[in-house]
């Protein structure tokens, strides 16, 4: 497991190199949690397989 993103209120989990299929809503809820577009196009940013959001408070 890598840390993907982590901040106030959430933390981001993924499987480190993960060869799985790219996970579209996975990036959109990352996406809108952390405030990033994630570019499809480029390999080093697409998330694949699983992915855990955890969040806390009021997030």
């Amino acid at each position: 497991m890598d840390v993907q993103a982590n901040g106030p209120g959430y933390m981001v989990y993924t499987v480190f190199d993960c060869e799985g299929e790219i996970n579209p809503a996975a990036m959109k809820a990352v996406g809108e949690l952390v405030g990033l577009t994630f570019n499809i196009e480029d390999e080093d940013e697409v998330l694949r397989g699983p992915v855990l959001v955890v969040l806390a408070g009021d997030k």
